[in-house]
């Protein structure tokens, strides 16, 4: 199982991320692979509204730092 792990938080040692580390942890021992992403340390724009996603492509046509992360969301299993 691929696991995609997304931090929401701006603390990369706060309790969302003891909790993170604690399910990390068991997904691992359990034999999953897991990709973790932190937000706040990214580049990324929110929708623009451009309809490029509905019209030229299947995804969204913005070229940032989240361009991968969905592409990965979107063949996780969790």
């Amino acid at each position: 199982m691929h696991i995609v792990l997304m931090h929401g938080s701006a603390r990369k040692k706060g309790n969302s991320a003891d909790m993170a580390a604690a399910f990390t942890e068991t997904a691992l021992s359990h034999g999953s692979t897991v990709s973790s992403y932190h937000l706040n340390t990214m580049e990324y724009q929110g929708c623009q509204g451009c309809f490029g996603c509905k019209t030229k492509s299947d995804r969204c046509i913005l070229k940032d730092d989240l361009a991968p992360v969905l592409d990965e969301i979107r063949d996780c299993d969790c």
